[in-house]
Formats: structure tokens, C-alpha cells, sequence
């Protein structure tokens, strides 16, 4: 809720109509005053860019006539000299070759003329020059110092489109112009008429001619990118300066569409007061929170919405904010009651704050805070703002949460009573099996050692079974007992340096008997020492044989087991690698689990609690290392671990 000033008559605050256009402005004027403030800047932007490209084309065509005149000059002179050298050579060629017609002469120079062009190059790309001979019906072609492109007709009639520079060169006129050549390409042309061999109707003329695209080319190049630079700067100036112009605009309208989207989409109740305490703005949260329509709630007192535990004399907060050190005002928040429509009561979290300053004395009816000596104070007072929360659901919810965090630290109990009763069970279990397993141990020891007695093989072979099924049932009891152990946090390790390639290769003699009788080859793949690493011996010894176990168990006939030793960047890392069926890619996790077995173990009764990977894995970790296992069916698996190497010592 805020405390506002009541607003005057006329207050300043209130939307002002804009100052209508007097009937003697201009039309133009009278159009842009009807105009929002993006199209006068768009007219404004359009206009400096149609500036700019009027004042790039204007010194385009002013640069580009000057160098279309100076190109006519030089084309004109180029061509004048032409045609003095040919008549110049011309008498000469007449002394030379007597008698003959001119038009012989000519050709001859002209063929002279034509090698010494053929290693002549024209100062433009597309520049030629051009001996032409006509009788005033008719003209040829005679000679095109340019070579590579299309030939000139053998004859065309005088008066064609084609050809003008040249038709004005057998005229008689010397000059320039923009016409066709024979080609019917557009060229700049000088045209100059030779005086050799004229005679009996027969003329000769010499034309030098650039495509006029060319002359054009680099022009409209500059052009383009002089418009170009030019509009972007031109753009970039005009935001610029439309940004700058409505900045104070623009963060004004801005700062108002926000608070107005803030107030509007806000989740909580947002009420304001004027100085008197009334309700003078709300917005839809505020409705849908009191129940009310905003018509209902406008003109409200304060207290007709929100009351304290005590009743409305414990509103106070509403009326006032006592200052922190410094005086500054501080926001205050707290849990009250608000009242919906018929004064139903609902928790609410209230939220109260001061952004507008007027000047007011103030009593306080409700008791002081704590610390306050102030009964009453003549200084400035805030408008207040309340932003209030319906925290029925919350505190309902709370309460629930309690009660769960409850139930949960009971069911924590009792499984931690349960995990130590399990432990107990796992100890008397392994206690109580051990002995008599022991004792069966023992004397199917004496018995095989026939120290009762001789027996006949039957009797041997059984006491073997037997004695071979007490020792598995020890192992199986010895993971019961380090499962446990290791879900406690109880199994302690004995470190000390272990050289792994040596105990690879006693655990591999150990296992060679069996892997010969099941036919399958147990290879050691460490050359030389891989290592020493800080272990406990008989832990890494326990891995390895639950690993080559493992992979003796499902390696066929004829299959290979191969352990690997090889030395890590950060220790020494070991692989069991093996031929049999491999592990579908969706069990290589699950086979870490306790008690997990695959088909094929539960299939082919190869025995176990499948609690050896699990085990094998939680051995590592302490040593701080990692079990993973790589696998494609059909193509075996491997399983592999890095154990950190112990440190060398510093020279």
C-alpha cells in the first residue's frame, strides 16, 4: 500500500493534450505534427539519405564527364597520329611498289600495319583501332589492330546502325562520338578520314574506339561504394541522433511501461495508499487476493485489508518506517492477517516499502519497536506501497514439510537400527559358518592327504568335491563379510609398494593349471616393469582374481585370457582382456550391482553371488582408481583400472 500526496486539481502529472496546429501552418508542418515520433524520424533519416545520394550522383556525373572528354581527346589523338603515319608511309610505299592502285598500297601498308599492331597493346583493355575503306555505297573493314575477337563483316551498306564511328570517318569528318561499331557494341570512337589513296570515289577512314562500358566501370564502382559508405554513415548518424534526441523520451516511456507490465503481470497483491491511508491503486493480483473488485477496494482505509495479530491498532507499520543508522529508511516485512471479502480472515506475508516523500507529523497507535524512544516526530514521511502474499498454501505446505522431515528422520532411524542389525547378522553369520566350514576344511584335507586311511578313487575324488565346495563357500562368505564392510566404510586398507607386473604373473601361474584343464590360453602382457604402485597387496590381489575368474568362467574352449600391464601418465594401468560372448552394451553397468548375475550365469549354473565385480570395483575406488568395463558381443570384454604410482623421490 503506498502513502501518496493527494494529487491537486490540475496536478501536473496528468496527461497534457498537445497544442493544436494553428490554421496558418504550413501543410508540411501541419503533417508532421500529425506524425509519431518513429515516422518524423523515418522521414527525417529518408531525407538525409536522399541527399546523400543525390550529392554522390552529381560528383559522379561531374567526374565522369570529365573523363569521358578527356578519353575523347586522347582517343582523338591517338587516332590523328594513325592516320598521319599512314599517310606518311603511303608515298613511300608508292615509290617503292610503282605503279600500283592505291588501294594496294593501303593494303599493303595495312598488312605491315597489322604485324606491327599484333605487338602493339592499346592503353585500355577493350581499345582498337580500325582502318575502314568505302565508295560512298559501301564499306570494308580492312584491318582491326585488336585480335581474339569477333572478325568485322566483309561489307555493309553505308547508312547501317552498325559501324557509325567509322561511316563518319569515310564522310570525311574528323571528331568523336558515342555510337555502335561494327560489332554493335556502344564504344567512345575517334573518327578521322586518311587522305592516302583517295581517289576514284574511294575512300579511307581510321577509327579509335574504347568500350564505353569501360570507361564507365571504375566510375560506377566508386559510385557504389561512395553511396554505400555514405548511406551507412548517413543511417548510423541519423539513429544516432534519433537515439540521443529520444533518450529522455525513451527512458521515461520506458521506466512507465515497466513499472506498468511489473505492477499489471505481478503474482502479488500490490495496493496503494495516499497519505490518509486509502486505498488508492491495486492491481488484478490484489483482486483475485482480497476477493474484490478494484472499484470495491479503491477509497478502502488500510485497515479494512490487512490487520495485525493484535488487531488494527498493530497496523502501524502501515503508517510508518523507522529509520535505520544514517537515516535511512528500511523495508519492513512480516507475517499479518489479511481480510477478504465479509472480513474472512487468510496468512498473509507483508512487504512494506516508501518510494514517495512528503512531510507529516505522526502518532503512533500501536506500541513502539524495540528501540524506538520516539513517541511522535515532525520529518519527512514515505508513501507506502504494500506488497502483500497469500501464505496460506506456504505455511500449510511448511507444516507438511515438518511433518515429512519428521517421518523421514524416523525411517533414517530405523534403517540405520536395521543396517546395524544387518551387520550383526553378517558378522554372526560369517562367525557361525566359518567354524564348522573350517573344520570340514581341515578334514577333507586329512582325509585327501590320507592321513585316515587310504581311500580308492571314488573316495578321493569326493573328498576333493567336497573339500573344493568348503573352499568356494569361504569365499562367498569372505565377499558377504567385505560387502558390508565396504557399504560401512569399515574396510581398511594395508598399503604398501606393490611392483603389478610381478603380481600379474604370480597370479597368472597361480591360474594356469585351471585355465590348461579348460583349454583356454592365459597369457601375461608386460614387457619389462611397469611400475610400483602404493596398494594394499592382498586387496589388488583379490581384484585381479575375481577379474581372471571372471573371464576363465566365460571364455570358451580354445579362447584367450590376457592380462595387460602398462604403464599411465598418473600410474600403472592393468587390463583383463578375454575371447568369450561379451556383455550387451545395456548390462555393462548392471554388472556392477550386487548380486547381479547375467543369463548366462544363471543359465549355466556357473556358480556365485555376483558380488565380485561389485566388490572388485569398491577395492579400486579405495585406491583411488576406477573399474570399467569395455565389451562388444560376440567379441569379448575387457576390464581395466589405473592405480596411481607411488611417488619418486626428488634427486
Amino acid at each position: 500500500m503506498i502513502h501518496e500526496p493527494p494529487e491537486a486539481p490540475g496536478d501536473a502529472r496528468r496527461p497534457v493534450a498537445a497544442p493544436a496546429s494553428h490554421p496558418a501552418a504550413p501543410a508540411l508542418t501541419r503533417w508532421l505534427a500529425g506524425r509519431s515520433d518513429r515516422g518524423r524520424g523515418a522521414l527525417l533519416i529518408a531525407v538525409m539519405a536522399t541527399a546523400c545520394v543525390a550529392v554522390g550522383a552529381v560528383t559522379f556525373l561531374t567526374l565522369y564527364r570529365a573523363a569521358l572528354a578527356e578519353q575523347r581527346a586522347r582517343l582523338l589523338e591517338l587516332a590523328a597520329i594513325q592516320a598521319s603515319l599512314i599517310d606518311a608511309i603511303d608515298p613511300a610505299t608508292a615509290a617503292w611498289g610503282g605503279a600500283s592502285a592505291p588501294v594496294d598500297r593501303l593494303v599493303a601498308v595495312a598488312q605491315h600495319m597489322r604485324d606491327a599492331y599484333g605487338r602493339f597493346r592499346h592503353p585500355t583493355a577493350t581499345g582498337e583501332f580500325v582502318l575502314g575503306m568505302g565508295d560512298g555505297q559501301r564499306f570494308t573493314i580492312l584491318m582491326v589492330s585488336e585480335t581474339g575477337r569477333r572478325a568485322a563483316p566483309d561489307a555493309m551498306p553505308m547508312g547501317a546502325r552498325l559501324a557509325e564511328p567509322m561511316q563518319q570517318a569515310l564522310a570525311g569528318r574528323t571528331g568523336t562520338l558515342i555510337g555502335r561499331d561494327f560489332r554493335g557494341d556502344t564504344v567512345l570512337a575517334a573518327h578521322v578520314p586518311i587522305l592516302a589513296g583517295t581517289g576514284g570515289g574511294i575512300r579511307f577512314g581510321l577509327v579509335a574506339k574504347v568500350a564505353l562500358a569501360e570507361i564507365r566501370a571504375p566510375y560506377l564502382r566508386a559510385a557504389g561504394t561512395s553511396t554505400g559508405v555514405s548511406l551507412v554513415l548517413v543511417l548510423g548518424g541519423a539513429l544516432l541522433f534519433a537515439s540521443v534526441n529520444r533518450q529522455i523520451i525513451a527512458r521515461l516511456r520506458a521506466s512507465e511501461s515497466k513499472v506498468r507490465t511489473i505492477v499489471e503481470t505481478a503474482a502479488d497483491a500490490i495496493v496503494a495508499l495516499d497519505a490518509n491511508g486509502r486505498v488508492t491503486c491495486v492491481n488484478p493480483a490484489a483482486e483475485t487476493l482480497f476477493l474484490r473488485p478494484a472499484a470495491e477496494l479503491l477509497g478502502q482505509p488500510a485497515e479494512g485489508l490487512i490487520v495485525g495479530a493484535a488487531g488494527p491498532a498493530a497496523t502501524w507499520p502501515m503508517r510508518h518506517r523507522h529509520s535505520g543508522r544514517g537515516g535511512r529508511r528500511r523495508m519492513i516485512r512480516g507475517e499479518m492477517t489479511g481480510l477478504r471479502k465479509g472480513r474472512r480472515p487468510f496468512d498473509v506475508e507483508l512487504t512494506v516499502s516508501t518510494p514517495t516523500a512528503c512531510e507529516a507529523c505522526e502518532v503512533f497507535e500501536g506500541p513502539r519497536p524495540p528501540g524506538d524512544s520516539t513517541g511522535g516526530c515532525h520529518a519527512p514521511c514515505w508513501s507506502t506501497i504494500l506488497v502483500a502474499r497469500d501464505i496460506t498454501r506456504a505455511k500449510l505446505a511448511a507444516r507438511r514439510l515438518v511433518q515429512k522431515h519428521h517421518a523421514l528422520e524416523a525411517s533414517n532411524a530405523e534403517l540405520a537400527a536395521k543396517r546395524r542389525e544387518l551387520e550383526g547378522f553378517y558378522h554372526t553369520v560369517s562367525h557361525e559358518l566359518r567354524t564348522p566350514l573350517t573344520a570340514a576344511t581341515e578334514f577333507s584335507s586329512i582325509l585327501d592327504e590320507g592321513l585316515l586311511g587310504s581311500l580308492n578313487p571314488d573316495q578321493t575324488e569326493a573328498v576333493r568335491i567336497v573339500g573344493a565346495c568348503c573352499r568356494q563357500m569361504a569365499v562367498m562368505i569372505d565377499d558377504l563379510v567385505d560387502a558390508s564392510r565396504l557399504d560401512n566404510g569399515k574396510l581398511a586398507l594395508h598399503r604398501r609398494p606393490v611392483a603389478v607386473t610381478l603380481l600379474a604373473r604370480q597370479m597368472a601361474d597361480e591360474l594356469q593349471p585351471g585355465a590348461t584343464r579348460a583349454g583356454i590360453q592365459l597369457m601375461v602382457d608386460a614387457d619389462g616393469d611397469a611400475g610400483v604402485v602404493e596398494a594394499d597387496p592382498a586387496r589388488l590381489r583379490q581384484v585381479l582374481g575375481n577379474l581372471l575368474s571372471n573371464a576363465l568362467k566365460f571364455t570358451p574352449r580354445g579362447g584367450t585370457v590376457t592380462i595387460q600391464v602398462d604403464p599411465a601418465p598418473d600410474g600403472v594401468t592393468v587390463r583383463v582382456a578375454d575371447t568369450g560372448p561379451g556383455i550387451p552394451e545395456d548390462k555393462l553397468e548392471a554388472i556392477f550391482e550386487r548380486f547381479y548375475q547375467t543369463d548366462a550365469v544363471r543359465d549355466q549354473a556357473k556358480g556365485g553371488l555376483g558380488l565380485g565385480l561389485a566388490i572388485s570395483r569398491g577395492l579400486v575406488t579405495l585406491h583411488g582408481g576406477h573399474l570399467s568395463v569395455h565389451s562388444t558381443p560376440g567379441q569379448g570384454a575387457t576390464f581395466a583400472f589405473t592405480l596411481p604410482a607411488v611417488p619418486q623421490p626428488v634427486a
